[in-house]
This record gives structure tokens, C-alpha cells and sequence, in this order.
């Protein structure tokens, strides 16, 4: 399992931003079908999933809401706290560094994050990222991968933790964060002529390569600390909600085309040609996952980062098929370039 203090940190930070982990749809059961009991169909079945996903976005949006105050309160007190002009890139983390790290031993409990010592650190963090944020121009969900941000933050744990790299593993370290912030510089660059999906895609790659890079970077002590904390272990959805569905191929695809449909605000005459999209879309999941399972098979590790990966990559070729065969209002069309959604889609064949 998962250390629950890093759970703990990427709910926050995705929370915040009114969204789900990345694997959230993955790990729970699909919502259209229920062990043991045949699947329902028509409008009765339609109706009732409605309204589950009505009922949940109120509720997201009401935390939204609250946690999003508390940013902001936070990122005023950030905002207001001197920094010493000398101090390292790591220097605005210290003090939540050091209450991540003194809280790890505690983190064990998928409870603890309800302590007032865990969520003081969580508003802490919360109220950094939302003046980081702000500094990049950019949305919560997107700083995140920030070199300035988590890295930073995670780098400000090994140093609560007494960590003292050697002069070769610093070197690495400080190389890992220069091409970092040169590949965030590159993505801020080009980040207005991408859509929601290949933003996401994009700092996938660019909060992976970052990681891996820190890690291959740190040795001894610090490799110890950062994998009983799990630190490189985050896996962030970069904005968007998540939807789950489930059923044989043909449920599944009719579930994807309404979804879609609702969050374009296509109307009845447009729905049909949603239907090549679709179909390519499932294709390309189900190709990704035979590829996943031969790996699997053979003894090769698959990442979680792989798995998005393809998922966002057959996103967002469905999202350029349907730029090019559908004729979209100008609200249409923005409603398609923001579009950000997360999809789950477990076809049973056997049904």
C-alpha cells in the first residue's frame, strides 16, 4: 500500500482543484455494473447514473470551494513571509519540509490526515503551491510540476530527514534541477497553443522526467528516506474530472458517446459522429493494454506514468478526429480544446 502520507499530499494538491487522483477510476468499481446482478439498461439505469454524477459534483464542488478559501488565506500569509535573499531553491519549503517529515511516522494510518498537525501541513503546502501558482501564470493543477514546486518540496523533506549528499550526488541534484526549470520554461512557452489534453500530456512527461532524474540522483541516506516515504511515488491527474465506466462494448461505447456528447454540448444531430471517434478510442485503450499484458508477461514492470500516457494519447487523438469531422459552434469548439476529462472504460468481452 501506498505511504498514506504521500496519498495525503497528492489528494490535497489535486483536491484543491476540484479533481481525482489519476487512478481513482482505475482502482474502484465501474459504476454501471454491480457484482452479482445483471446490468441495467435504458432510461431508468441513465437516469439514476445522472444523478450519482450530479450528486458527486455538487459535493466536489462544495470542497472545492472551501479548500480553495483556505488557499488563498494561505497564499496571503505565504506572500507575506520574508525570504532570505541567499537561500537556496528550497528555502521557501523548509518549514513544510520539516512538518512532512516530522509527521511520517504517523502516516501509516490512512486516518491521519485528519490530525490538526497533518492538516496544518497540508494548508501549508496548499497555500505555497497557490502563490507558486500565481508567480507561473499558471492553474494549481499545473504548477505542480513546477521544478520550483514538489521537486523543491520533496528535495526540502531529504534535508529535514539530515540528508548531507556528497559532492557528486549534489552536483546531480542541482543538474536534475536546472533541466527541470529548462523544461518548464519550455512548456510555458508553448503551453497556449495546446489544448487541456496535451497539457496534461505534456507535463506528464515533464513531472516524470523530473523525478526520475532526482532519483537516479540521490544515493544512500537519501535514497532510503525518499522510498520508505514513497516520495517519488506521485502520480498527479494535471486537471480534469474522472469518469468511470463499465459493461460489454457496446454499453461502454453508448456510455462514452452521452459523456462526450454532454461535456461538448453537441446536439442530437451532431451525436452520430461521435460513434467512429469512440470506437477508435476503445481501440487504442484496448491495443495499450494486449501491449501492457505481453510486458507484464514477459517480466517487464509497466508504470503507472505508462499507462496515463496511453490513455492521454488516445484522448487526444479523438479529440483531433472530432475537430475534424464535426462542425462546432464557437462554444463548441472552446468546450473541445478545454476539454480535460479523465475516462475509464472496462469493456467485459465476456458480456
Amino acid at each position: 500500500m501506498k505511504s498514506a502520507a504521500l496519498g495525503l499530499l497528492i489528494g490535497a494538491i489535486l483536491g484543491a482543484a476540484g479533481v481525482r487522483l489519476a487512478d481513482r477510476a482505475r482502482t474502484r468499481p465501474p459504476e454501471e455494473s454491480t457484482p452479482g446482478a445483471p446490468a441495467e439498461s435504458g432510461p431508468k439505469a441513465d437516469a439514476a447514473a445522472t444523478a450519482r454524477l450530479e450528486k458527486e459534483l455538487e459535493s466536489a464542488r462544495g470542497e472545492k470551494a472551501a479548500l480553495e478559501k483556505k488557499v488563498a488565506d494561505l497564499e496571503a500569509t505565504a506572500a507575506a513571509r520574508p525570504e532570505k535573499a541567499a537561500a537556496g531553491k528550497t528555502s521557501r519549503w523548509k518549514d513544510v519540509g520539516a512538518a512532512f517529515y516530522r509527521l511520517k511516522d504517523k502516516m501509516n494510518d490512512e486516518n491521519a490526515g485528519n490530525s490538526p498537525e497533518a492538516q496544518q501541513a497540508i494548508m501549508e503546502l496548499l497555500g505555497m503551491l497557490g502563490k507558486l501558482a500565481k508567480e507561473h501564470g499558471v492553474s494549481l493543477e499545473e504548477v505542480a510540476a513546477c521544478p520550483d514546486a514538489i521537486p523543491a518540496f520533496l528535495l526540502s523533506i531529504l534535508e529535514a530527514a539530515g540528508v548531507q549528499p556528497g559532492a557528486a550526488q549534489q552536483a546531480a541534484m542541482d543538474a536534475a534541477m536546472a533541466d527541470g526549470q529548462e523544461a518548464w520554461k519550455d512548456y510555458l512557452a508553448k503551453r497556449e497553443g495546446l489544448t487541456a489534453y496535451e497539457r496534461k500530456r505534456a507535463l506528464l512527461d515533464l513531472s516524470g522526467g523530473m523525478m526520475d532524474h532526482l532519483r537516479d540522483a540521490i544515493g544512500g541516506d537519501g535514497r532510503q528516506v525518499a522510498d520508505d516515504m514513497k516520495i517519488f511515488d506521485a502520480n498527479f491527474n494535471f486537471g480534469g474530472s474522472t469518469r468511470g465506466f463499465g459493461g460489454d462494448g457496446a454499453t461502454v461505447a453508448g456510455q462514452l458517446r452521452d459523456s462526450w456528447a454532454k461535456d461538448l454540448k453537441l446536439d442530437e444531430s451532431q451525436k452520430p459522429a461521435l460513434g467512429l471517434a469512440v470506437d477508435e478510442y476503445l481501440a487504442g485503450l484496448q491495443a495499450a493494454k494486449d501491449e501492457f499484458a505481453r510486458r507484464e508477461a514477459a517480466g517487464q514492470k509497466v508504470t503507472s506514468r505508462e499507462r496515463e500516457a496511453a490513455q492521454l494519447d488516445a484522448m487526444i487523438r479523438a479529440q483531433k478526429r472530432l475537430g475534424e469531422t464535426l462542425r462546432l459552434s464557437d462554444a463548441q469548439a472552446k468546450a473541445l480544446r478545454d476539454w480535460a476529462t479523465t475516462y475509464s472504460a472496462d469493456v467485459d468481452p465476456s458480456r
